[in-house]
């Protein structure tokens, strides 16, 4: 991504109604077919990129027992890296979270470990 572009980026939390509105657009429907689930919006996490305030790329990702799925992933915008910067996102969140568990396992009756989104 040019510097340019990036000056201009920022990242949100993407409500389900969001999602439901780019799934409709891009994909034709709300809901997430995979082998194993038949899934929609509400029931996923995801990131909205915005550059200025257009949205340029968002990702969306499942939480499983054994860890999280990467759902979709949505650039709008080609060949900017718009896409790279939130997968990037997606994938520094899910292992914030990874770890948090992780210590949450290990110690469980110590103190609850609190994680936000970049």
């Amino acid at each position: 991504m040019n510097n340019e572009a990036s000056r201009n980026i920022r990242i949100e939390p993407a409500a389900a109604d969001l999602i439901a509105r780019v799934w409709r657009e891009r994909w034709g429907g709300e809901l997430m077919v995979t082998p194993e689930l038949v899934y929609g919006p509400a029931e996923l996490e995801g990131a909205a990129v915005y550059s200025g305030n257009e949205l340029v790329a968002l990702v969306t990702w499942r939480w499983e027992p054994a860890g999280a799925e990467i759902t979709s992933l949505d650039a709008f915008v080609p060949r900017r890296g718009f896409g790279s910067v939130a997968m990037d996102h997606a994938e520094r969140v899910i292992d914030k979270l990874r770890q948090a568990l992780w210590c949450q396992q290990i110690h469980p009756h110590h103190a609850i470990v609190v994680v936000g989104q970049d």
